[in-house]
């Protein structure tokens, strides 16, 4: 609610600014260019949206390890699995008259839901060593868990078109993101050395990002309406780390054998907050076709994209990693 009250205060602020009205725009010729559009149109605004196929990554995420017991034993390592999810984009832009600078507000949100992760140990040949945030300091016979994500962020932009002859349009960028990330993790075990039917984790982890992005557009039209389109950017973050791990197993569960044991791991809860500067690159690359009706321009493209956050994912101790976030992009602009 938060997330969506900033967003439309944002928009309000826009349209505000932007109010000024729009002279009447002249038809289009049948000769009519792209790179020419600042000549020809007296202010236009965008309005644009994006269906996202996409995939989210935490890098470096083993969480767990499952070994054979022997004198050559063999492991094999546990990792969340990322399935692909649709997300979306959506933006509003206005350029000014006749100069080709532009000003406009981009909302992104990516919701991904890993599948679940299940094991199990062969009874006196194998077992299962969790990674130690989750305060469980003991060998398990079986586990299941389960990873939540949600990646959202805001830009503000302002660019301008730069032409390069008649075929190539040069578009750089810069303005401020606002980032935010929630990760969850939950994770039920079975630990037969304490005869207990079920030991629980879970941990939160939530980054909240303040900073400058930018990069450069460019579009190659190759004839017919139909273009090469590309990005390359990045973005520099300060931001906000909340983590927050709580582990344990109801006294029912255990027996008495195992009580000092217990006691180690019914009362685990850790909290932990700090500040980090979190790097990202970012690249697009698609195919884009463009045509006008009546006094609109109409864009669609399509293309792959990825986004790369550095040593973002903070939520094991021992270790950091990267998210990554890439996949299909499907777009449409309507420009009038």
């Amino acid at each position: 609610m938060k997330k969506f009250s900033f967003f439309a205060g944002l928009v309000g602020m826009l349209a505000s600014v932007l109010s000024t009205p729009v002279s009447a725009v002249e038809p289009f010729g049948s000769n009519w260019s792209f790179c020419n559009d600042c000549s020809i149109l007296d202010g236009k605004f965008t309005v644009g949206a994006d269906w996202l196929y996409w995939q989210i990554d935490n890098c470096n995420s083993d969480f767990a390890v499952r070994s054979s017991l022997g004198t050559f034993g063999r492991g094999h390592v546990k990792r969340p699995r990322s399935d692909y999810n649709s997300g979306f984009r959506v933006r509003l832009g206005y350029e000014l008259p006749c100069d080709c600078w532009e000003a406009g507000i981009t909302y992104t949100n990516i919701p991904s839901d890993s599948r679940r992760v299940r094991d199990r140990a062969r009874s006196g040949s194998s077992i299962i060593t969790l990674e130690d945030t989750f305060g469980l300091p003991f060998d398990v016979d079986g586990l299941r868990a389960k990873w939540e994500r949600d990646l959202s962020y805001l830009d503000l932009d302002f660019a301008r078109n730069f032409c390069v002859g008649e075929c190539f349009t040069f578009r750089p960028h810069i303005g401020p993101r606002f980032f935010w990330f929630d990760h969850k993790v939950r994770l039920r075990a079975d630990v037969a050395a304490l005869s207990a039917v079920e030991a629980r984790a879970r941990i939160k982890d939530k980054l909240n990002g303040y900073g400058v992005q930018g990069g450069f557009w460019g579009d190659w039209k190759v004839g017919a309406g139909l273009s090469v389109v590309g990005h390359v950017g990045g973005s520099v973050l300060y931001t906000r780390f909340r983590k927050h791990v709580r582990s344990g197993a109801s006294e029912s569960s255990l027996s008495s054998s195992g009580s000092n044991s217990a006691a180690a791991i019914a009362g685990f809860d850790l909290r932990d907050r700090f500040w980090c500067a979190v790097p990202s690159f970012d690249y697009f690359l698609g195919l884009q076709y463009a045509d006008c009706f009546c006094d609109m321009s109409v864009t669609a493209r399509i293309g792959w994209e990825q986004h790369i956050w550095l040593d973002a994912n903070q939520i094991f101790l021992s270790r950091n990693g990267n998210i990554s976030t890439q996949g299909l992009t499907l777009g449409l602009d309507v420009v009038f």
